[in-house]
């Protein structure tokens, strides 16, 4: 085991009140019920469950970006960073980076690179005090210590396998931007993209609500990245890539769904605005086919979704019958391409 650096934090006056509004004022720390659309309740941190905190690829590869170079392009990303790190080491959050990991070995093909970026994060925690991260908030000079050395923890974990909901995510946003690229309306586009969904996978809520968000035209989402190139390949990454993002959210449900009968919280970290807004709209509690559609057609989509869902026989969503769907939705979309 490693020597952790011991750890203190002085806080003065009301620099704990400071640091808490600072952090709902960012809006990165994310639960249904314990912070919504960002904003936390600092009673619901006051109690004895283990705390959990799911970090999304951006924070990490600005995480480790900051301590490589001892410094970021601006003091927005470095207070980002040493915010979070504060706050998590103030609240005994434990830091959850597997998700990333697993992200980041989709473009990686050598282990031996995973493997360094998760002893570089561990090293990071144990040898970053508190007192760094609080002096780039509070102060001037926003560089901190290079990490000279990374120490080998020897964690054997594998992150290359992709798991269901990241296989299921590929499908369906291969079937989404197929769908999305057609001449169709609004309307027969999303009643097409649920009708596929309740056939072929899962319901994920966040799914469904990014799916009316973009075929709804609403106008703070984008869809994946290079979705009208030419070159095939680029689409299947934006894909690949919006499907991250979704397998982020989708995953961390089933963590926390179930909390009120467990001895742990999960919280997710996202400085992302597509996934806060998805996010947020998710949990708001309100129609978002009423916000975005006509009320005719409203009243179709809606009463589509009802239907399938009463009547929907769950699909079988083993690996490999994924990965079948997966070959089968990449051959309709080269057909557009």
């Amino acid at each position: 085991m490693k020597n952790k650096v011991r750890d203190f934090i002085l806080l003065e006056d009301n620099e704990l009140n400071e640091i808490f509004e600072t952090v709902n004022e960012a809006e990165v720390f994310f639960h249904p019920k314990k912070a919504v659309a960002g904003r936390l309740n600092y009673k619901d941190l006051l109690n004895d469950k283990d705390k959990y905190v799911i970090f999304d690829r951006n924070i990490i590869s600005y995480l480790i970006e900051y301590t490589k170079n001892g410094i970021l392009r601006d003091d927005y990303s470095m207070i980002i960073i040493a915010l979070i790190m504060l706050f998590c080491s103030i609240n005994n959050f434990q830091i959850s980076v597997g998700f990333s990991l697993q992200e980041y070995s989709d473009t990686q093909t050598d282990k031996r690179k995973i493997e360094d970026e998760l002893n570089r994060f561990l090293t990071i925690t144990d040898n970053y005090p508190s007192m760094i991260w609080k002096n780039v908030l509070y102060s001037e000079n926003k560089q901190i210590p290079k990490l000279l050395k990374v120490d080998n923890y020897n964690r054997n974990m594998d992150f290359i396998n992709k798991g269901e909901h990241q296989l299921m995510h590929e499908c369906e946003m291969l079937a989404l931007v197929r769908i999305y690229k057609s001449d169709k309306s609004k309307k027969e586009k999303i009643i097409e993209f649920i009708e596929w969904n309740y056939a072929n996978t899962l319901i994920c809520q966040y799914t469904i609500v990014y799916a009316i968000l973009l075929l709804g035209e609403d106008k703070e989402v984008r869809a994946p990245k290079n979705v009208n190139s030419k070159d095939f390949d680029k689409v299947i990454n934006g894909c690949n890539n919006q499907a991250w993002d979704l397998t982020y959210l989708s995953t961390w449900s089933t963590l926390y769904w179930n909390e009120d009968k467990t001895n742990s919280i999960h919280f997710f970290v996202t400085n992302d605005n597509l996934l806060k807004h998805i996010f947020n709209i998710t949990h708001a509690g309100i129609n978002i086919v009423n916000e975005l559609f006509s009320k005719k057609d409203s009243m179709e989509i809606n009463a589509k979704m009802e239907y399938l869902k009463n009547n929907r026989i769950r699909p079988n969503i083993e690996k490999d019958t994924l990965e079948k769907l997966l070959n089968e939705e990449k051959e309709k979309l080269k057909l557009l391409i």
